[in-house]
């Protein structure tokens, strides 16, 4: 009797090695370009983060300038700015650090720094995307500075570099 699906070598023939590497290699290059767009999107979407939370920082800033008879001096120990430098800081995925509200510590591709004096003011956080070969932060103070920086906050600058 004859089969209605006759079975031909043709018929049951698999894939060669050579068709499964091509294929395997063509969804690797897919994947890391996917991969490489996400993460460009992540280091965006935190450095809005810092920036916006900065720009938050200032304006309570602003408000503890004339709630302190006119003085900066310890506003970065105030716990309202602190927290926003710290929201800024975290949006960068770094940890903040307990420091960096001491007008000595130094705002570095890293680290987050707050310095105020009587007069003047300056707060430095890095983007996300900072490293150490290529340092980049966002820096706001007291004249209205709100800008990408580079290099670092000196120890006790009030003023964005």
């Amino acid at each position: 009797m004859h089969s209605p699906h006759p079975r031909s070598s043709a018929a049951i023939r698999g894939f060669t090695l050579l068709e499964l590497v091509v294929v395997i290699a063509i969804i690797a290059i897919l994947a890391a370009v996917v991969i490489g767009a996400t993460s460009q999107q992540k280091n965006a979407g935190g450095n809005a983060g810092v920036e916006q939370n900065l720009v938050n920082a200032r304006s309570q800033i602003a408000l503890y300038y004339v709630n302190n008879n006119n003085s900066y001096l310890n506003a970065c120990a105030d716990a309202r700015i602190r927290k926003m430098v710290q929201a800024a800081a975290k949006a960068a995925n770094i940890t903040p650090s307990a420091a960096a509200y001491a007008n000595t510590d130094v705002g570095d591709w890293n680290s987050e720094a707050c310095h105020a004096t009587a007069a003047a003011w300056a707060i430095w956080v890095p983007l996300r995307s900072s490293t150490s070969a290529s340092p980049a932060a966002w820096c706001v103070d007291s004249t209205n500075a709100s800008r990408q920086v580079t290099g670092s906050l000196a120890s006790g600058a009030v003023a964005c570099p």
